[in-house]
């Protein structure tokens, strides 16, 4: 599911990374490419065009992982969402 969720956001199928990226998370909940796999949600969600949905979505993965050495990228994302 970690591999279809990136390799179509790779492809510009954002939809379809979106849903790759929410059966994972309900699926592997506490593997550790679980926050990666948010992350994929995120830009996804930003990437179809729904942006209050990303903004939640990357605040929701700033939150979960406040420790993480991505946060800068995830809070620059939450401000393009914004935007």
């Amino acid at each position: 599911a970690y591999s279809a969720a990136f390799n179509a956001l790779k492809l510009g199928k954002a939809e379809d990374a979106t849903k790759w990226a929410e059966f994972f998370a309900k699926r592997f909940a506490k593997d550790p490419l679980a926050g990666e796999v948010a992350f994929i949600r995120a830009e996804s969600l930003l990437q179809a065009g729904k942006r209050a949905d990303a903004a939640t979505a990357f605040e929701q993965l700033i939150a979960a992982y406040p420790d993480s050495p991505n946060v800068e990228q995830w809070q620059l994302r939450t401000g393009t969402a914004y935007f």
